[in-house]
């Protein structure tokens, strides 16, 4: 937000949303290619309210000519969207009191008042002599800021978060994605637990824009091809966000739908399973940049790069997006491997089996490729064994396969 404030040159296009956009959108990217002044504004966790009063702020000092509002299924989903937890930074930040004071009395409920109005308060539970010293400094982002009061281009720019790691090697597939289906909410989509709210602060933040003749694109970000495949009720997420811009007459770019040679989602382009790293998020920028010159231009044709529909999406993804070993069985000296994956619809699923004693270099074959995805040996007691499952779709069988590895050991 200080970065926001400092701006000496008008902002021309904002990045609004949660922490998919804040390490989604790379401002330098879009800064280069199309020689306009853009910035993110983007939070972690950011609300629907706290995005609307974020965009408040900025338009009392700039004048952009589009908006970028990123959009996830946590946005939508749950109590999580309306939390201020998140949102005590903006308000501590913002400078022009009528927007405070409106954040404050509806974005933000009664119980919260003191925390919001009281960082002391907020943090007494970790309230040491360095944290009051700090306070007192405004020493509070010390690591946003060097002492010349400039960004750490190491790290952030422009509000944008450049984050360095990454999942694992692009075809190596992982089983942490399946068990963070089913525990992490980012992941699932509950028809039935819309949040009334935040669609109602999306339909303000619109407003609000084309009160100021703003141009308005929503845009769903990248994740994996396997958490579209793999998280629950995805499809009718998908369909929720269309109608939702449809409803309200807004263009909707959702790269979840994007056509097949534009842009490859590979682990490594991640940094977990719904944030984007910076090579997947410079890539990301220059394909969206090229969108945006093409839309500039009145060039722009949504039918190029999307298709209409999540369904239409999975029938025409042909890769695996994901492979795994379920936890390998034990019976009578025998052990059970069982493999299983994420595909494209119309795609079957080839399965390879190797396996070699540990400390050994070479694999020897169980089975070659075969839709057969269970299959069964006998170790030697004490031994531990490396198993690897490669897998390849039936319909792009040139591909490098992906593949999973894992050591199993029989006493």
């Amino acid at each position: 937000m200080r970065g926001m404030y400092a701006q000496e040159k008008n902002i021309d296009i904002v990045f609004l949303g949660s922490s998919r956009a804040h390490y989604g959108f790379n401002p330098a990217v879009f800064d280069e290619s199309l020689g306009l002044n853009t910035f993110n504004i983007a939070t972690g966790a950011q609300s629907w309210s706290q995005s609307y009063y974020l965009l408040k702020e900025l338009l009392k000092l700039h004048t952009p000519q589009t908006v970028i509002i990123g959009t996830a299924i946590s946005r939508f989903n749950g109590t999580g969207a309306t939390s201020a937890r998140y949102g005590f930074i903006i308000n501590d930040e913002l400078r022009f009191l009528d927007n405070k004071l409106e954040y404050l009395l509806n974005a933000i409920t009664k119980t919260e008042y003191l925390e919001a109005l009281s960082p002391a308060y907020r943090y007494r539970d970790n309230l040491g002599i360095k944290m009051i010293e700090n306070m007192y400094k405004k020493n509070r982002i010390k690591g946003y800021w060097d002492e010349a009061g400039l960004y750490r281009l190491d790290r952030f720019y422009k509000g944008y978060v450049i984050n360095k790691s990454k999942l694992s090697n692009p075809k190596q597939g992982t089983l942490e994605i399946n068990r963070s289906f089913k525990k992490n909410r980012n992941n699932t989509w509950d028809p039935g637990d819309i949040d009334l709210d935040a669609i109602e602060y999306f339909k303000k933040t619109v407003d609000l824009c084309k009160e100021n003749n703003i141009d308005v694109i929503l845009a769903d970000t990248p994740n994996p091809p396997a958490v579209a495949i793999g998280a629950k009720n995805y499809d009718h997420y998908s369909n929720f966000i269309r109608d939702l811009a449809n409803t309200n007459n807004v263009m909707l770019w959702d790269f979840n739908l994007l056509k097949m040679g534009y842009m490859e989602y590979d682990f490594d382009k991640f940094g977990d399973f719904v944030h984007m790293n910076d090579r997947g998020a410079t890539e990301f920028s220059a394909l969206f940049a090229k969108m945006l010159k093409l839309h500039y231009d009145g060039r722009f044709n949504s039918d190029q790069f999307f298709y209409d529909s999540y369904d239409e999406w999975h029938e025409n993804y042909y890769d695996i997006a994901n492979l795994w070993l379920i936890n390998p069985k034990e019976n009578n000296g025998i052990i059970k491997l069982a493999a299983n994956c994420y595909c494209g619809k119309n795609v079957t699923p080839l399965y390879q089996f190797l396996i070699k004693k540990k400390g050994e270099k070479e694999y020897t074959k169980l089975q070659d490729y075969s839709e057969n995805s269970v299959i069964e040996f006998k170790p030697e007691k004490g031994i531990e064994y490396v198993v690897r499952v490669n897998a390849l779709s039936n319909k792009n069988m040139e591909a490098e396969p992906m593949y999973y590895v894992r050591s199993i050991k029989f006493e």
